[in-house]
């Protein structure tokens, strides 16, 4: 990955955004999308004392998606327990109901919303510079793949998802074979999620 860019999409605090930032280097660039402001706060923080790492990320506010506009979002200020892993673009195809995250104490805010491929475009970020993305998104992995068609159309990226229900991965296997794309499970979590693995 070195000097190119990557994107973590769904970044909570950064454990991941730190270690794309170290594997991109001084030359690269990584953009770290996280709607819930107390993980970006946190995720600025853990930049904050990592000040070469900070020099080359960029932390977005926004929810990723198949469209631009505002949303509703479902998210817990609970760090420290790790809820706030669980934050979520209501009604999307997540592990728990709204109900059931609604008992844990979530709280609900309208976020932004974009697709990834408008905001490359927007951004001025080189397409074929995109080698790596990362997708922890709590069930709208379908929504914000389709809202990266030029991105997986281009074929440069290795893409890792993190998938939330039976009907995302069906969704994500059919648009990623449908582009010639190999797909592998890298692991499957005791909850019914996977995490796999998709290139070109």
């Amino acid at each position: 990955l070195d000097s190119a860019v990557a994107l973590d999409i769904g970044a909570h605090i950064g454990y991941h955004t730190l270690k794309l930032s170290e594997k991109t280097g001084p030359a690269g660039k990584v953009f770290a999308f996280e709607p819930n402001p107390t993980n970006k706060e946190r995720l600025d923080q853990n930049l904050d004392i990592n000040p070469d790492i900070k020099k080359v990320v960029s932390t977005i506010p926004f929810a990723l998606s198949d469209m631009e506009g505002e949303a509703k979002f479902c998210f817990s200020r609970n760090i420290e327990e790790g809820f706030s892993s669980g934050s979520h673009l209501v009604d999307m195809e997540t592990p728990l109901a709204d109900n059931d995250f609604n008992q844990l104490g979530f709280e609900e805010k309208n976020v932004k919303l974009t697709t990834l491929d408008i905001f490359i475009s927007k951004e001025a970020v080189d397409i074929n510079q995109i080698k790596f993305v990362k997708i922890d998104v709590e069930g709208a992995e379908t929504a914000v793949l389709k809202g990266a068609k030029n991105l997986i159309e281009n074929g440069q990226a290795r893409f890792v998802i993190e998938i939330h229900s039976i009907l995302n991965m069906y969704n994500v296997f059919d648009i990623f074979k449908s582009n010639h794309y190999s797909v592998e499970i890298l692991k499957t979590e005791d909850d019914g999620r996977l995490i796999v693995g998709c290139k070109k």
